[in-house]
């Protein structure tokens, strides 16, 4: 398990602009490869409740649901819910987000599908913010291809950790389904 310092944490949060009615979805495995994973749920939340944005927590391990909802729920403002990464639709409600932080393990049979689904839920020109921990089967490249085959662009990562290759991709609006 890895670890993410909380300058880094600071750096991938810095990204979201200060505009109001900002969406915030992170889709955690509770931590089983970032360790200090809940820190930055804790910092997303941390700013939709001082901005009032809106931030929905997805967590992919059923176990650790009724600590993340009791720690991290807060009417109006944020949200936890189980996702099954193999139901045909991620969206709730109709609501489109502008950060999307993929914090949790994907399959790699099920990136593509994933990226589908995913791009989605995605505002035009939102980004996804994707942390795959480096030197442990990392499928970096296969991540950059599936996300340019999936109409998202300006596809890049930020090299400010030694133990996470950082993705940020931008939806573009228009583009695609």
């Amino acid at each position: 398990m890895k670890y993410l310092k909380s300058k880094i944490l600071d750096d991938i949060l810095g990204i979201i602009p200060d505009h109001p009615a900002t969406r915030i979805m992170q889709i955690s495995d509770s931590g089983r490869i970032i360790t200090d994973e809940d820190i930055l749920s804790q910092k997303i939340l941390d700013l939709a409740i001082k901005k009032e944005y809106d931030f929905l927590l997805y967590l992919l391990e059923k176990q650790s649901l009724d600590s993340y909802i009791n720690k991290f729920t807060i009417k109006g403002i944020a949200s936890v819910k189980l996702l099954d990464i193999k139901r045909p639709r991620y969206a709730i409600g109709g609501r489109l987000y502008d950060f999307v932080y993929l914090t949790a393990y994907i399959e790699e049979n099920l990136i593509e599908e994933f990226t589908q689904k995913i791009y989605k839920i995605i505002k035009g020109s939102g980004l996804i913010i994707i942390l795959l921990e480096r030197n442990h089967n990392n499928n970096l490249q296969e991540w950059f291809k599936i996300l340019e085959d999936n109409y998202f662009v300006a596809t890049n990562t930020l090299d400010i950790s030694k133990n996470f290759d950082i993705i940020i991709s931008k939806k573009m609006h228009g583009w695609g389904g």
